[in-house]
């Protein structure tokens, strides 16, 4: 027979068919690695009994002795002194003797039982934790080998920008010198050359006048050729002389102009909001929270990923549905005539009356871009509009109120593309864009005219985990509230100033996992919040969070 050809027999598991290391005693079920941690992991399962496959069966090895080898003798007894296991010559020994002693069956399954609750602890708790933390540690490294990297590129790039700026000024100032001095050269050298001309003639006058002493024709000659009038001489300017002023030049104006590295306590930006007087509501047909638009009345607009509905806070009554694009993100605002703007599922924008009657296009946007964020400013009353070619680029546009581009909100000085992913835009008070990219992971604010003001990315070093940006909005000082997706503390705010500097995070007192949709009404002072996971609306009072 093909030796090749004989296969080994071995139990298979009952998920996958794979070798067999593992069975439950709870569910009698035989698992392979991979099925007993995923079994595991199972919710339902976690606490379960679950040991290695060959403790199935009551069948014991039998093992030699390691000091009597020669006669093959087996482990039989069990020193409860010594903790050691004994052949039957062992037992009779000298080191033993005297020694209380017991059957190595009984010893085994006893000590067994009693080290299998510290083996599951490992196995279920202190493991998991350990992988989970290892593999938090290795994004941490990996996002800030990124950060530094980021940091430095940002600093190489403001370095060379400096010498760019050093070297234009320093050509001005050449320029500047070489054109005032060619033009004081030209004057001087032609007064100089008058005056000499002047010289050789009173020269020549002085040597004729002596030689033709006691020569009455030839002085007389000299005379005619050379009448006593009115010597003139050029005028000798003195023109105003040039100076260099130095600049004052130091580390602190290296440091401005270059920009610095801070490191600050994290412990100091981690608050946990109050427990206060606030709602926790549910909101009719939808399957989670990711946009919200607050009216002036007691009315707020509210998206999932497929629906678009107005709901009255007071009784959570339904006013309005209406559909949006599949896995929409800030795709609706509304203006301060409750009119709302929102994008259908014909890819074009659309206003709706406040009397929730009448419904006409605003904008059809042309293919191959597709809005997924709109955003009306309260300021110059045109719609910022967050635009993408799938795969390939992003744009955030200001429209006006007939449909016609006014420009993109984008710093063509910057190397890199500032969007990929302008999911969320709202506007602050100084006239700033701020736009949460999800894919960039930043929230990203721009002045009115597209200047590049800012890019944040999360908390500085230290944060274990990294920012996943969702909705956005701003608060009555200006202050940038952007919802994180990725917090494991539970529902977890980052509070920017308004120039991106990180002021605190606050971790909401809900029972809120992953937040997603975000919305502020600045005249009420109030705050909604929702995440991804159910439709609960949060709502409370701004002073509560941000105290």
């Amino acid at each position: 027979m093909d030796e090749n050809k004989v296969g080994l027999h071995y139990t298979e598991c009952d998920k996958c068919r794979q070798n067999v290391k593992y069975f439950c005693v709870p569910c009698d079920l035989n698992l392979c690695q991979g099925c007993k941690e995923e079994h595991l992991r199972d919710g339902t399962s976690r606490s379960h009994d679950v040991r290695m496959y060959r403790e199935r069966y009551a069948t014991l090895f039998p093992e030699r002795c390691d000091r009597h080898t020669k006669k093959k003798y087996i482990y039989t007894k069990y020193c409860r002194e010594c903790l050691v296991s004994l052949c039957d010559k062992c037992a009779r020994g000298h080191s033993h003797r005297g020694h209380e002693q017991g059957d190595i069956t009984e010893a085994y399954h006893r000590q067994r039982e009693k080290y299998r609750k510290w083996y599951q602890k490992i196995q279920m708790e202190l493991l998991p934790q350990c992988t989970d933390k290892k593999d938090h540690v290795q994004k941490k490294l990996e996002r800030e080998r990124d950060l530094y990297e980021d940091m430095l590129n940002r600093l190489n790039t403001q370095a060379v920008k400096v010498k760019r700026l050093i070297d234009e000024k320093v050509a001005e100032i050449t320029t500047t010198c070489t054109n005032h001095w060619k033009s004081q050269i030209g004057t001087l050298r032609t007064t100089k050359g008058e005056l000499s001309s002047k010289i050789t003639h009173m020269k020549n006058i002085i040597e004729n006048f002596e030689d033709s002493a006691n020569h009455p024709a030839k002085f007389l000659m000299f005379v005619k050729d050379n009448p006593m009038n009115e010597l003139q001489y050029p005028e000798v300017c003195d023109p105003p002389l040039p100076s260099f002023v130095e600049g004052e030049l130091d580390r602190n104006m290296i440091e401005k102009l270059l920009g610095r590295v801070e490191t600050n306590d994290l412990k100091a930006f981690i608050t946990y909001s109050a427990r206060t007087e606030k709602k926790t509501l549910n909101v009719p047909e939808l399957t989670s929270i990711r946009h919200i638009s607050c009216l002036a009345t007691n009315r707020v607009w509210i998206s999932d990923n497929t629906r678009l509905i107005c709901i009255n806070l007071e009784n959570m009554e339904k006013l309005h549905k209406v559909s949006v694009p599949k896995d929409s993100y800030g795709c609706h605002t509304v203006n301060d005539k409750d009119e709302l703007f929102f994008i259908d599922i014909d890819q074009q924008i659309v206003k709706l009356s406040n009397n929730l009657q009448e419904c006409h296009p605003v904008l059809k946007v042309t293919k191959p871009w597709e809005p997924i964020s709109v955003h009306i400013s309260t300021m110059t009353n045109t719609l910022l509009i967050g635009m993408i070619i799938p795969l390939t680029k992003a744009r955030v546009v200001r429209q006006s109120g007939s449909g016609q581009e006014e420009g993109d909100l984008e710093d063509v000085s910057d190397a890199h593309e500032l969007y990929e992913a302008p999911a969320y835009i709202t506007e602050n008070k100084n006239g700033d864009v701020i736009v949460s990219d999800y894919k960039k992971k930043a929230v990203i604010a721009v002045s009115s005219s597209g200047r590049h003001r800012f890019s944040y990315r999360g908390p500085p070093l230290g944060h274990f985990e990294e920012l996943w940006p969702r909705g956005v909005c701003i608060d009555n000082q200006a202050n940038i509230l952007v919802s994180n997706f990725n917090s494991r503390s539970g529902a977890e705010l980052h509070v920017l100033d308004k120039d991106g500097h990180v002021l605190k995070m606050v971790v909401l007192d809900v029972n809120l996992k992953k937040l997603f949709g975000m919305g502020s009404d600045l005249v009420k002072k109030t705050f909604m919040v929702g995440s991804s996971s159910d439709n609960t609306l949060y709502a409370s009072q701004m002073s509560d969070i941000l105290a």
